[in-house]
This record gives structure tokens, sequence and C-alpha cells, in this order.
């Protein structure tokens, strides 16, 4: 029978730059998106159909890959070993390449990726919490089971 994971238990944290990662304080929802392109082309000329004008038989090509991290939480203010809106707000402004890990509290099925903040917004409603949300770009090498080599 199948175990289950439930989102609560999955951690996006920072390579602090020195010996860990840190979490992003408050997290109410994370995850990734990834996408790639297809393009369709012809086998051959000889399966171009005069009565459609197009080719009858295709084959599939794939084209580049692209992977996202979208993030959302609640705004908090400085909180020792965590990273909040305002550490966030700085690495986007910077464009700042970091290293990234997704991980299951239990230490299984962490995923590691490089990236940057490519989005990031603060919205604070009268009489409500105020929330972040935001999204990382992975760069080319795409997330992985393995953690990278050189960090950020």
């Amino acid at each position: 029978m199948a175990t289950y994971i439930t989102g609560a238990t999955q951690i996006l944290s920072i390579w602090d730059g020195t010996d860990s990662y840190d979490p992003i304080a408050c997290l109410q929802s994370n995850g990734l998106s990834g996408e790639r392109d297809v393009n369709e082309v012809p086998l051959t000329k000889c399966d171009y159909d005069t009565a459609t004008s197009s080719f009858s038989n295709k084959d599939i090509v794939l084209g580049g890959k692209t992977e996202t991290a979208p993030f959302e939480g609640l705004t908090t203010e400085t909180e020792t070993g965590k990273n909040t809106y305002i550490q966030l707000k700085t690495l986007f402004d910077e464009g700042t390449l970091k290293t990234y890990k997704l991980s299951n509290v239990d230490g299984t099925n962490d995923l590691y990726f490089n990236g940057y903040i490519t989005s990031i917004e603060l919205n604070s409603p009268n009489e409500e919490r105020s929330t972040f949300s935001g999204e990382i770009r992975i760069d080319k090498d795409g997330s992985s089971t393995t953690e990278p080599s050189t960090k950020y």
C-alpha cells in the first residue's frame, strides 16, 4: 500500500552559503512545476498530403525544458535560521543565483536545484495577516535528487 506525503512535510529551503539549508519562514504552500517544448516534425517530405495541405506522418521532438518553484507564506519579522520575506526580496532585487532544496521532513525524496527568484509579491490587506508569494525560475540544469557539487 502506498504511503502518501502531505504538503506540510515538504519544506523549501535555501543554501546559507556555509553549511546548511535554511527554510523559508511560515510557508503555506510550495511546489515544483515543469514544462517542455514539443515540436512536431514531418518524418519525410513524402508524407505531404496535398488534399489536406499538411504532413500526414509526424514525429515529436522534445525541445527545451522550463521548471519553476512557486511559493507562498505568511510574512514574519526576522526569524533566526529562517528566510523571511525581506531576505527573499533582497535575493529578487539583487538577481542572486541560489541553491534550493525541496525536502520531506524525514529526509527522503529530496530535490535540489539552482535558481533565481523571478517574482515576489507582498499582500497586506487591512486587519488580516500579511502574506507573500513568489516564484523561483530553476536554471538550465533543472531539479535533481543529487545535491549540486557547486552550491550558491
